[in-house]
């Protein structure tokens, strides 16, 4: 971000410009998906899987919410609401995760459901172990918010924030 530069008086409209353009690009995929649903919905009238599917993208519009509450608070010194969003941040990623992770292991995959066993019948691939590996790099992969809290958080400590944004600069 822009740094505050001594006397500027106009050094907090950069700040509020680029802290409201970033959470609304954010929520842009997330909302575009979150209509189609409820699109779909609207002209199916089947709750489940559209409307259900809705929800999943909403929960990720609530968590750049409270992320970027969470983030205007940190930058403004409110300490306190700085830990109640804090907490609405951490626990919205933990749904978002549990829900996304869900939906992806059984309603895509078809993982342990009844009527298919491990994996659903219909497969793209011939090779079972591919959709296993996936599996795998998927739960990883939804995973790594654990790091973006870790390194938002470890800037008390900025050689070891440092150290982290490095390291996964490079992957």
């Amino acid at each position: 971000m822009w740094n505050k530069a001594p006397g500027d008086r106009n050094c907090t409209v950069c700040s509020s410009v680029a802290n409201s353009i970033r959470p609304l690009l954010a929520i842009l995929p997330s909302w575009f998906r979150f209509a189609q649903c409820l699109r779909r919905y609207r002209d199916t009238k089947k709750f489940f899987p559209h409307a259900v599917n809705a929800g999943k993208y909403s929960t990720g519009i609530i968590e750049v919410l409270f992320s970027s509450l969470y983030h205007s608070y940190k930058e403004n010194g409110g300490a306190a609401q700085k830990g109640v969003f804090f907490g609405l941040w951490i626990f919205s990623l933990l749904l978002v995760f549990c829900y996304k992770l869900y939906w992806d292991l059984y309603m895509d995959w078809g993982l342990l459901r009844r009527e298919y066993g491990l994996l659903r019948q219909e497969l793209i691939y011939r090779v079972e172990g591919l959709y296993y590996v996936a599996i795998v790099e998927d739960t990883v992969l939804r995973l790594l918010w654990t790091l973006r809290v870790s390194i938002v958080e470890s800037e008390t400590n900025q050689f070891r924030a440092e150290i982290l944004k490095t390291v996964f600069s490079l992957m």
